[in-house]
């Protein structure tokens, strides 16, 4: 039986046109290097860059690490375009809200640079609870002075410095925000939001993720805007 499966499989392979089956081909390449990312995004988070193997990796996604070896080579190569693609995910979502907010604001005197602010901020907020596996990442890999934490303390920074922009507009519109440097604005930000993803259990109860969530924002909001 099992070799008649495997001949009409070949069969259907090799009738196949030869465009139908590269393109096939291709599409399951990179399925298989978005599961290596995926499954190496929540091992990193989980146990660190030193704590996690590239047979770690092949177990979760239920492949050889041979086979990863030849669709990235490394290790390291795998964080790197792990980080790549979180920090990308985040400017993707924030810096489009701060570059139209900037072109406006000067018709509108900072009103709306401080609308988007905390557009920004809230998204912000609910990436980072709904992905909590993002901070996770950023803590394990800055708590020692190496490579990566150089890596993930630059690409904060660039975003930080982006969004400065945008809380500086915004400042001139609210008395709320007088009280605020940008950096002690970001700080507060972290402390508050990573807090909970990095000590889930502390307060926990049985209610929905989606219902702690959306508490949890409602809360930081208020802290930091009242």
């Amino acid at each position: 039986m099992t070799e008649n499966v495997s001949t009409a499989a070949l069969g259907s392979v090799i009738s196949s046109p030869p465009r139908a089956r590269g393109k096939r081909s291709s599409q399951d390449a990179m399925a298989t290097q978005e599961a290596i990312l995926d499954a190496a995004l929540l091992l990193f988070a989980e146990r660190g860059y030193d704590g996690t193997s590239l047979r770690d990796i092949a177990a979760n996604v239920g492949i050889s690490h041979g086979i990863i070896r030849h669709h990235f080579g490394s290790k390291m190569a795998i964080w790197e375009k792990v980080a790549t693609k979180v920090f990308e995910f985040f400017r993707s979502s924030l810096l489009p809200l701060t570059e139209v907010a900037i072109e406006n604001s000067a018709a509108d005197s900072g009103e709306e640079a401080f609308q988007a602010f905390q557009t920004l901020v809230s998204t912000f907020i609910r990436i980072s609870l709904d992905k909590p596996e993002y901070a996770r990442l950023f803590v394990q890999e800055t708590r020692q002075e190496n490579e990566r934490s150089r890596f993930c303390a630059d690409q904060f920074m660039a975003l930080h410095n982006a969004i400065g922009e945008l809380f500086l507009e915004a400042q001139t519109s609210s008395k709320i925000l007088t009280k605020y440097t940008n950096d002690s604005f970001f700080y507060a930000l972290l402390s508050l939001t990573y807090f909970k993803i990095l000590h889930p259990t502390l307060g926990a109860r049985s209610i929905s993720a989606e219902v702690e969530n959306q508490e949890m924002h409602d809360f930081i909001v208020s802290v930091l805007f009242h």
